[in-house]
């Protein structure tokens, strides 16, 4: 499968790369070792509001200093994905308490990193999922193209894919596809 861009890892990161990516025209590869994005990750979800307004995941709305959203009542397209606004941070010392204003929520991480990786397919690129990058090498056509080896979940080692700049490859076609460059 040829592509012009392949990103590893369907993160934050890497599904909001994608997806940009995508919505410029150019063809994409997503790949994601779990069976779903967001399955095994180990981060706590905290974002800044401005995230939440970004993606149009909800909450903010009219909420006072010390109030909060509570799980699962998040509003807009990714509603369910805040759990709760955070509007100020306490920190207890041995002289006292001191608390600081901000401005930021808490995620459930699987809802975020799914919502952002459907907007990376909404936009047009394509997920591989149960599936681990496990090389990256030149291609010897040059021209900044590579080869990123994948090995997909229950399929032996020598039938990982091949993806050329993203794109699978077949031996035979290999050196004709070099010719007609």
């Amino acid at each position: 499968m040829l592509v012009d861009v392949v990103v590893i890892g369907a993160g934050p990161a890497g599904s909001v790369t994608a997806a940009t990516v995508a919505k410029r025209g150019f063809s994409v590869l997503l790949i994601e070792k779990d069976t779903f994005p967001g399955q095994t990750n180990v981060c706590a979800g905290g974002v800044e509001q401005s995230v939440v307004e970004e993606f149009a995941l909800g909450g903010g709305e009219g909420r006072e200093r010390g109030e909060g959203r509570e799980r699962g009542e998040g509003r807009g397209k990714g509603g369910g994905i805040v759990e709760k606004e955070i509007l100020s941070h306490k920190y207890y010392f041995p002289w006292g308490v001191e608390e600081y204003e901000t401005n930021a929520a808490t995620v459930r991480r699987e809802n975020f990193d799914s919502f952002l990786t459907r907007s990376a397919e909404d936009a047009g690129a394509q997920l591989l999922t149960s599936a681990v990058a496990c090389g990256v090498t030149r291609s010897r056509r040059g021209g900044g193209c590579v080869r990123v080896a994948v090995k997909e979940r229950g399929r032996e080692e020598e039938e990982g894919r091949e993806e050329e700049g993203g794109r699978e490859e077949e031996e035979g076609r290999e050196e004709e596809e070099r010719e007609n460059i």
